[in-house]
């Protein structure tokens, strides 16, 4: 092979090699792109869904809570019942 032909076939290897590394740059970053994409995607359904049941959660602590105090409202004039009418339980 003469060097004239060597050197065409050096300058095509390197324009080969030039557009092969700038394709797989570009290739990193697409699937880096589309992998933030379906992060944002997923968390954003995740939240969507989570908010809701937070609410409840939420709102079934202030009941639960609500609940408890009533009770404890409720044992207390149950035990001043008790306590008068001579029937109360002993400890």
């Amino acid at each position: 092979m003469d060097q004239e032909t060597r050197e065409f076939l050096e300058k095509i290897a390197d324009r080969l090699d030039a557009n092969l590394n700038s394709a797989v740059q570009e290739m990193r970053l697409f699937v880096r792109e589309q992998v933030e994409l379906s992060e944002t995607r997923i968390i954003t359904a995740f939240w969507n869904w989570a908010r809701p049941i937070e609410a409840r959660m939420r709102v079934l602590d202030v009941s639960d809570a609500a609940a408890s105090e009533r009770l404890t409202g409720l044992e207390g004039r149950m035990g001043e019942v008790e306590r008068r009418l001579g029937t109360g339980r002993t400890h």
